[in-house]
């Protein structure tokens, strides 16, 4: 009852009273848990091979992170559920490779992240949980140095048009997709 929170009266609408039932939901810290994990990661110029392929090299990474915590009284029905931590994809990795001389440079980068949860609200009735699904972006850029003080530059971002998916409940509900497109930038820089 709107009486048993300690607000104003006033703030009610037409019609409604201290009686009048709300349901609302607040955060709180969650229970202890342990998040275990690895990462491996190599930079590496392959200045070894022969010109003009000495310029090239990479950068690769790859993150294994597991940790689960107990959520209270999901979905509203008293019932506690031990399921990931939000925000935490088990697996996930990165690769770029890289063509740089003093003149000219250019890279291409992948970037992969597993799928999520976003949260677990015990106040939400229709859903268990809301998450995100696995996404890979590739990206591209490029840079010429045109003379001493003047550059130019090329960056192209989510070149494959990767789509942002959200989900709704552990039934993987569709619930919102995003999809910003690809998008490109010309610059120059010229030093003085």
């Amino acid at each position: 009852a709107y009486g048993e929170l300690g607000l104003p009266l006033e703030f009610l609408g037409e019609g409604q009273d201290e009686n009048t039932v709300y349901q609302f939901a607040t955060s709180v810290n969650g229970n202890d848990t342990t998040i275990k994990g690895i990462e491996l990661a190599i930079q590496q110029d392959l200045s070894f091979l022969p010109a003009p392929f000495d310029k090239l090299g990479v950068v690769a990474n790859y993150t294994y992170a597991d940790g689960e915590i107990l959520y209270a009284n999901v979905q509203g029905a008293g019932v506690d559920q031990v399921k990931s931590f939000p925000g935490l994809s088990k697996n996930s990795y990165n690769f770029t490779l890289y063509y740089e001389t003093d003149e000219f440079g250019a890279r291409i980068a992948l970037a992969n992240r597993g799928q999520y949860i976003q949260l677990v609200e015990a106040g939400l009735s229709d859903e268990d949980e809301r998450g995100f699904h696995e996404t890979t972006h590739v990206d591209f850029s490029a840079f010429y140095q045109v003379s001493e003080n003047f550059k130019i530059s090329l960056e192209g971002i989510n070149l494959t048009d990767e789509a942002e998916e959200q989900y709704s409940d552990s039934s993987d509900r569709p619930y919102n997709t995003t999809t910003s497109g690809r998008s490109f930038y010309l610059g120059g820089t010229y030093t003085f």
